[in-house]
């Protein structure tokens, strides 16, 4: 996302007066982004001009145009109302510890950076999807595999040798702890360099250029902070509470599954496993080769088959199709979610979203 911005001290123009620029400033601006700390809470001209902006936009509520977005650093926001402030900074407790620059640097930026797109590009008319990633952060699995904490580090030992992968160094378990970060969002699936979270967004609007005209978009409605709450019972149940829609989408980390907390996040969700809205996409930690060559194989010979699952225009439904199955149980799966809802000839005909290790079919939205 590239928008020109307007930054004081790049463009105030030097022996003028800066007050009528910075009106000018302002009146031109879509949106107005605050910075707040303890540092400019005190000063009288950074709040009129926060007074200003809100005057121009007649205060709009959020999703008519123009943004005034707050993003708090050391402390909450005053005097801001109802607006929706962004406290990722604030959480983690940086800064000032640590300054802009350095944060630039951190997976926290990469979030809050996130988090500000998505309040600029808000579109009140879209579709939200529940979404949630089941995937330690990095301080967590250190803690458990360093600890072995249940048999932690032994059960992570012994799931990744079955994929022929070996942590017999310090160096591959190094490797293995930075596939995790800050946050389950940053979480790098199948030996992607990319973290999970903007691996979503990028599928997310690769989505959205697909819908028909006149189709609505989707937006991601990320679960709360409380849903990774470390006593998840409660603060799960309160985050699926604030679901907006039926629509949901759930990543999963199965090394993850190891820590029984994370289970129980994933128990809690169990109301959505009959739900035709959901999709559970169960990723793998990392990919073999042989399966990069099977899929490049089959969008060379079966083109027709490859570009209706994987490239057409958003259909309105879609027959169930497995990919790279490696076992019975994968092939029972398919059959279960095909031939199962037609069996409840009472019930209307559901859409069961396919879930597999490594494979994820398309769930009706």
């Amino acid at each position: 996302m590239s928008i020109p911005c307007f930054f004081d001290e790049q463009s105030l123009r030097a022996g003028q007066d800066w007050d009528p620029q910075l009106t000018e400033s302002l009146l031109a601006s879509e949106h107005l982004i605050v910075l707040s700390s303890s540092h400019i809470q005190p000063l009288d001209w950074v709040n009129e001009e926060i007074n200003r902006f809100r005057t121009q936009t007649g205060n709009l509520p959020l999703g008519t145009g123009r943004r005034l977005i707050f993003v708090l650093l050391d402390v909450e926001a005053k005097g801001v109302g109802r607006i929706q402030n962004i406290d990722v900074i604030l959480k983690a407790k940086e800064y000032p510890a640590k300054n802009l620059t350095h944060l630039r640097t951190t997976p926290l930026w990469a979030d809050l950076i996130t988090k500000i797109k998505e309040g600029l590009l808000f579109d009140a008319n879209a579709i939200p999807v529940c979404l949630a990633v089941l995937a330690l952060t990095r301080k967590r699995f250190e803690d458990l595999y360093d600890n072995d904490t249940d048999g932690f580090a032994d059960k992570v030992r012994r799931r990744l040798a079955s994929t022929r992968r070996r942590l017999d160094s310090a160096a591959s378990v190094g490797q293995l702890k930075d596939s995790y970060g800050a946050t389950p969002y940053d979480w790098k699936p199948y030996g992607e360099s990319t973290p999970i979270g903007r691996i979503l967004d990028e599928l997310k609007d690769s989505v959205n250029r697909q819908l028909p005209a006149g189709a609505k978009s989707f937006v991601w409605d990320r679960l709360g902070d409380n849903f990774y709450h470390p006593s998840p019972r409660p603060g799960a149940r309160d985050a699926l509470r604030t679901m907006k829609t039926g629509l949901a989408v759930f990543v999963v980390d199965p090394l993850s599954l190891h820590d029984d907390d994370m289970v129980l996040r994933l128990n809690l969700l169990d109301q959505y496993f009959e739900d035709d809205r959901t999709a559970i996409l169960v990723l793998a930690s990392e990919v073999v080769e042989q399966h990069r060559e099977l899929l490049k194989l089959v969008d060379e010979t079966a083109t027709t088959l490859f570009e209706h699952f994987y490239k057409s225009p958003l259909r309105r439904q879609y027959a169930r199709f497995g990919f790279h199955l490696c076992a019975n149980l994968d092939m029972e799966l398919v059959l279960r979610t095909t031939l199962g809802p037609h069996a409840h000839v009472d019930l209307p005909a559901a859409v069961s979203p396919f879930v597999t290790e490594g494979v994820a079919l398309p769930a009706r939205l």
